[in-house]
This record gives C-alpha cells, structure tokens and sequence, in this order.
C-alpha cells in the first residue's frame, strides 16, 4: 500500500492516527493436483524415528508430516495421520534390552564428548486409528524387499501394528488407496545395520540369509525398488517422488569420537610412558618380524608408539586388525594382530560407555573390531551407497511420473557447512544448530525440517504448486542436559 506524502503530512498534523496494515502470510495452495491422496512408503528415516525410538511426540516431526500438516491446514481436515506410537519412553531400535529413548548429556571436566542414557523401554501398542486417513506407511527397520512381501512374512514389531491384513502388503494397501503421490524414501535401514556394527557383516541377494549385521546386496534393492516403481505406475496413476540416501557416516554415531586420545581426558602424560613400556616387547616383536624375508613378501607390521610430545597420531587407540598379516613367532605363537588407528578412521559412538567403564579399551586392551570403520572399510560401504543412489537417480531420467528428492546432496551441503538460515550454520555434528537426534543415525526436528523445505522445493517445481517453506530454525536442534 503506498500512501502520498500529502497525506502522511496531513496525519501528522491533524494528530490523526493510521493503522499500517500487517502485511499477510501467504497460504499454501495445492492446486493443480489432489494432495489430498499423498502416501509415503519408506524405512525408518522418514517415520519420524529419532533418538532410538518412534514415539507420537518425535514422529510428529518427520518431515513428510510436516507437509502434511500443511495439506491438513489446506483441505480443513485430517486426511494426512502417521500410525502415532502412543508412549512416552518408546522401543529403542538400537539396544538389545527393551529400552527407551535417548538422551544426550554432558560431564562437565569428564569428556569432551556427550555420553547418552536410556530410560525404561515398552513395546509400541497397535494402532487403531481410522485406516482411509493412514497415510505414512514408514516402518523404521523396514528393507526393500519387504515393502512389498506380504506382512505374515515380515518381522517387524512397527510393521505389525499397521492395519494391514496378513496376506497384504505395504505396497497393496497403498496402491489399493487410489493415490495420486507416492513418496518412497527407502534405503537408509538396508545399510545401517552393517555400519552399526563395524562393517564385520555381508551383504546378502537373499532375503532369507541376510543378518542383522549385514547389508541390502544392490542388486536385491534395485530388484525391490524398481518393481515396486513399475507397479504404482501401472497400477495407478499416482506420481512418484523417489529419494537418494544420505550418507550414515556423516552421523555423529560415526563421527563425534576422534581416533585418538584427548591429553587431559582420555589419556594422562603419565599414561603414555606407562604405555610405552606395556607395547615394548611387543614393538621388539615387530621389528625382528619386519627385519626377516618373510615381511618382504606377507607386509610389514606397524609399531605401537606414544608421545606425549608428538602429533595426534602418537596418541592413536589400539585397535584389532584382522586384516594385518598372521605372523607366528619362534615359540609358535602369534604375534597380535593389534595396531593404532590412524586418521580418517572412524570410532563408532558404542565405544564412549565401554570406556568409560574400562579405561584401558583402547590402550592395553585393544578395541574390538565391531567398534571400528577403517579406511577400508568406509572405502567399501562408499561404493555400495553410490550404486544405491547413481541407480536412484536415472529413475527420474527413465519416466516423467517420477521425480527425484536428492536428501543425500541436502546432508552433504550441511557436511560441508555450506547451509546457512537466517545467520545460523546448519550442521551435522552433536550441538545446538546440528541435524541429528540422539540415536547419531537418524534427524531431529530441525534435520527433519530441512529435509521438508527441499520437498516442498520439488513439489512446487514438478506440480506447479504454491506452498511456502518452514521456518528452519524454529525447530530444535541437538538437545543436552548437564550432569
């Protein structure tokens, strides 16, 4: 509204007052196509699963909630519900004892790192909910292949509380649904298992053999992905918004301990000398092994060395290495298979509790092998993620009805500290700004909001919608308390 100078003058001389008009928040506009029938398929990271659990209170923030709410807001009624966990502690994905969520705390003068406590877990209750409205059917600990095998053939405890008949499967009941777009963001809980678990697992093609500890083999993700893909589009006339998978190793549970000691904190100056006698026949060993012919041909082994006046390398954790040369000594013993880490190497966030309840992991007792990524090993895992996403990818080259939500170049931008909202750095470590919960592995509130800006970017693009952006910031980051 412009107003003459006239006038302006003649308010302020009359001593008239003139209210400003508020300018107004645009609305959301979903016109041009029905949101009213958007479904979501996916695996833990779009369920809303944070801090080791999925309860009401954290699933309310995942990020293809968030724009649900606004398709609520926009068609004035509840059409978008998520299969809200009702419980106030949660199931922790992550532990083997039912426990509950994650909490993040710091020891003042104790660590320079967070520790993390749980509380008392309880299994998730079914969900009762009117089914015609369910429309996130996001199971955290959910692989490819099982989005479509029929549920008495899943083991699932999240999946079996979804009102699916046991002959049925996820991907039936949503395609049964008539919708109109299918957001299918799958891929994370494929590989997170065998990273969760120092990368000591295989990958498995046959879903009946693959453990825990083991990866989604590509072959049988892009199989599961692609015929599930062919049957929306065949079966419906739904659209599909596919998603890239972002990097796990950014997480703090891969990257918040540093591969050496802290002086002052993990290890004393003390410690070090008393080190240097414990590793000193061992180094003897070593040596008269690499001074032999056989090191020629089978490798050298590494010494274990501190040095309180050293770089961080001389103040390296002890670590298993089983792929280090098996040496036999004279006596017909081994000599260990141990040596220190080195940089780029990654201590899985599992270690902090065990040494802080022994001292010595990672000095005079090496860390076992499931604690550890090695260069090796990230090398490996880095391959299969990018067949996993260069193969996502070309889906939305391949059919103008799918589309394509790059999540893993949104972490990759806050990895490189290239995001900045409104003056604040976004980014992935443990900290207030940062993007991931409790659990290191999956988003917290303001990840998840990040994430929803770059959908509701794609969808404004590829559907000729208006809908406006969240504010970032004003969802939390990294939550402590102070013991």
């Amino acid at each position: 509204m412009k107003l003459s100078l006239s006038f302006i003058a003649l308010i302020l001389l009359t001593g008239c007052s003139y209210t400003f008009p508020e300018p107004e928040e645009e609305a959301d506009h979903f016109d041009g196509i029905d949101f009213s029938r958007f479904y979501v398929i996916g695996d833990g990271f779009s369920s809303g699963a944070m801090d080791g659990v999925l309860i009401a209170d954290k699933q309310n923030f995942a990020y293809p909630n968030l724009l649900g709410i606004k398709i609520n807001e926009f068609y004035g009624a509840d059409l978008f519900l998520q299969p809200d966990v009702q419980s106030t502690r949660g199931y922790n994905l992550f532990e083997e004892q039912t426990t509950g969520f994650y909490e993040l705390y710091r020891e003042i003068g104790q660590s320079n790192f967070p520790f993390r406590s749980t509380v008392d877990g309880e299994l998730p209750e079914v969900w009762n909910g009117p089914v015609e409205f369910l429309k996130n059917y996001s199971v955290p600990g959910l692989r490819s292949y099982q989005l479509d095998a029929e549920r008495n053939q899943v083991e699932n405890i999240f999946a079996d509380r979804l009102p699916i008949t046991p002959d049925q499967s996820i991907a039936d009941h949503v395609i049964n649904s008539d919708p109109s777009v299918v957001l299918l963001n799958q891929g994370t809980d494929d590989l997170i298992g065998y990273l969760m678990y120092g990368a000591t697992g295989v990958g498995g093609s046959n879903p009946q053999t693959i453990m825990e500890t083991g990866f989604t083999h590509f072959d049988l993700y892009r199989d599961s992905i692609n015929d599930l893909i062919t049957r929306i589009l065949s079966e419906t006339e739904s659209d599909v918004i596919v998603t890239t998978v972002s990097n796990p190793l950014y997480g703090p549970y891969f990257s918040t301990i540093p591969y050496h000691m802290v002086s002052g904190f993990d290890i004393t100056f003390s410690e070090i000398g008393s080190l240097n006698d414990y590793y000193r026949e061992f180094n003897a060993q070593v040596r008269e092994y690499n001074l032999s012919e056989e090191s020629e041909t089978r490798g050298k082994r590494p010494f274990i060395d501190f040095d309180s006046d050293g770089g961080d390398q001389f103040r390296a954790r002890v670590i298993e290495d089983s792929d280090l040369s098996v040496v036999t000594l004279e006596d017909g013993s081994e000599l260990p298979q141990i040596r220190q880490m080195r940089e780029g190497e990654m201590l899985l966030y599992s270690f902090l509790n065990l040494f802080k309840e022994n001292d010595q992991y990672g000095k005079t007792e090496p860390i076992a092998d499931v604690h550890v990524l090695t260069e090796n090993q990230q090398s490996y895992f880095m391959e299969i993620l990018t067949e996993y996403n260069d193969w996502i990818k070309m889906q939305s080259v391949n059919s103008d009805r799918v589309h394509l939500l790059d999540i893993s170049a949104t972490i990759q931008k806050a990895a490189d500290g290239e995001i900045l909202i409104d003056g604040v750095d976004i980014g992935v470590n443990w900290s207030r700004n940062g993007i991931y919960s409790a659990d290191g592995v999956y988003l917290n509130p303001r990840g998840q909001a990040l994430v929803t800006n770059e959908l509701i970017t794609l969808i404004n693009r590829v559907f000729k919608l208006s809908v406006q952006p969240i504010d970032v910031n004003s969802y939390p980051g990294t939550l402590f308390s102070v013991q």
